[in-house]
């Protein structure tokens, strides 16, 4: 569940942009391998 309240925004023409992450989330990405999202 802490996964999924990651906010993408996307707006024509503009990189995508990731939301705020906590530190929770980071470190969950972290411990599953996986390197979190970042904004483009």
């Amino acid at each position: 569940d802490k996964l999924d309240v990651i906010e993408c925004f996307e707006e024509p023409g503009r990189a995508l942009r990731v939301g705020e992450m906590t530190e929770k989330q980071e470190d969950l990405y972290h411990a599953l391998g996986v390197k979190p999202p970042a904004s483009l």
